[in-house]
């Protein structure tokens, strides 16, 4: 009996089809900078052309606003598979990978790092990192394993079983700016549709908190003339 396991919809989930549609102008250097990249898996890495395009122009990097994708490693059978990386707004990006064609199988595994980006030296930190998959299928179960590797913190691993979505957070004094992540496939019979990763970072606490140089001054200005007025009082 035919089963259809579709993406959950929750807060966290994108809707890249809107997404999609933001496609604007992206630089093809060996990086991208854009709000929205819409690529292909090429041996080797990522390119924005179609894989006939001779000769392939390959994506090393892809930067958004305030994130930056890159190290990309894909096994063979992801060849032809479509990524979007995108911007999704309230300080959200993610990379869907869907097979070539809208569906299919596969088994193996791809990784990528995501580093926040710096801002007068003050890096914005992660906060969340988010699982999800659409599959249908008459097998067992379709795994996706995703190895989550912080620069600070240890190592975990999100499991989304089927369609069920998985995540974790971090909280912003461990200063997680940059995340090493692979992704392992189980098709077990069934049926791909799209995988999700979803990040959400926050500007770093120096950014947050640092009142402008003005401001400095015009505390220390208002408590000297306090200072001053609470003597002459005494006196």
């Amino acid at each position: 009996m035919l089963n259809a396991n579709k993406l959950t919809q929750t807060s966290l989930v994108i809707g890249v089809s809107a997404l999609a549609s933001l496609v604007s102008s992206i630089a093809i250097a060996p990086s991208a900078q854009a709000a929205t990249f819409q690529g292909r898996v090429n041996p080797g890495g990522l390119s924005l052309d179609d894989l006939g395009t001779v000769p392939v122009e390959m994506i090393t990097s892809v930067m958004l606003d305030r994130v930056i994708y890159d190290n990309f490693n894909f096994e063979a059978v992801f060849v032809g598979d479509s990524v979007l990386i995108s911007d999704a707004g309230g300080g959200q990006s993610f990379l869907r990978l869907s097979p070539d064609g809208g569906q299919g199988m596969r088994d193996g595994q791809y990784s990528y790092d995501v580093a926040t980006k710096s801002f007068d030296g003050i890096f914005d930190v992660f906060t969340a990192v988010e699982l999800d998959s659409d599959v249908v299928g008459i097998g067992t179960e379709y795994s996706v394993i995703k190895a989550v590797n912080p620069n600070n913190g240890l190592p975990e691993n999100l499991s989304s079983i089927d369609g069920d979505p998985d995540g974790l957070g971090y909280a912003e004094s461990l200063n997680v700016t940059k995340i090493k992540i692979t992704d392992i496939l189980s098709s077990n019979s069934d049926t791909l549709l799209s995988v999700n990763n979803a990040f959400t970072q926050v500007p770093g606490q120096e950014e947050r908190s640092v009142p402008e140089p003005g401001t400095v001054l015009g505390l220390l200005v208002m408590g000297g003339l306090g200072l001053v007025a609470k003597r002459k009082k005494q006196k």
